[in-house]
């Protein structure tokens, strides 16, 4: 047996293909996904922790990174398979010395041979794995981008990407985020009115007691009223903060 009829065996069908094309339809479309299929682990969990990683600080140049990844794979696959599989074969052979050449062939068809049901598993496991960590490096970068602001006698904390209104005063404090996918603010008002709170219902986080009407939320402290609204015209980004910044109001005695 030559070399050459172990590659052949190790890459099945696709060898003749691979060897002879210069591009690879499947890998630019379904980039790192065609590798995980391929059995090239390594490469492919490579390109989803290091995305992941980059999209949970910046979004933008994680999609540029994955466009442009997907063209690289489409041009240079080929190659890369090629050297895998020699590779794979060489050690096949000088793992199984004691082997003759058809059960080395054997073994190679077998190695080389790709399950969708094993590869859609190891999928699904990276991409929980992938949820996980992007959710706690998220709120780890959310919470070190926190700044301390105060109205009156509350005080509260609220994401540094945040911008402040243009006409902020004593008694009224207006934030805003907008970006490509999200779009929300946050105002914050107080008066001296008194006000019946009772028919609304109740909402507590941490320590904080508040009262809820759709998406505005009241607390009175010494004889003051409180009222929080958050408005969300685009995205979830603002979801996560409402509850963030609710948690994190306090009021203290001297102003």
């Amino acid at each position: 047996m030559s070399d050459k009829d172990y590659l052949d065996a190790f890459m099945g069908r696709d060898s003749r293909s691979f060897q002879e094309n210069n591009f690879s339809f499947m890998a630019l479309i379904f980039g790192p996904f065609y590798l995980l299929y391929k059995k090239i682990y390594t490469i492919s969990l490579l390109f989803f922790f290091g995305i992941l990683l980059i999209y949970s600080y910046h979004e933008e140049l994680a999609l540029f990174l994955i466009l442009v990844s997907h063209l690289y794979l489409g041009f240079q696959f080929p190659s890369i398979y090629f050297h895998f599989c020699q590779k794979k074969v060489d050690e096949i052979r000088l793992s199984n010395p004691e082997k003759t050449s058809y059960e080395l062939l054997d073994l190679c068809r077998k190695e080389g041979s790709h399950s969708i049901p094993i590869s859609v598993v190891i999928l699904i496991e990276v991409i929980m794995v992938s949820f996980i960590l992007y959710s706690g490096i998220k709120k780890m970068n959310q919470n070190k981008s926190l700044k301390k602001d105060s109205l009156y006698h509350l005080t509260y904390e609220i994401p540094n990407d945040f911008q402040p209104g243009k006409y902020n005063m004593d008694s009224y404090k207006h934030y805003y985020y907008m970006d490509s996918s999200n779009d929300c603010s946050i105002t914050i008002t107080t008066s001296f009115q008194q006000n019946n709170l009772d028919e609304l219902e109740d909402y507590s986080i941490g320590g904080n007691h508040w009262k809820r009407e759709k998406d505005s939320y009241y607390m009175e402290y010494k004889d003051t009223l409180y009222k929080v609204e958050f408005l969300i015209k685009k995205g979830n980004y603002c979801e996560g903060v409402r509850e963030r910044f609710l948690f994190s109001c306090n009021f203290f005695e001297n102003k």
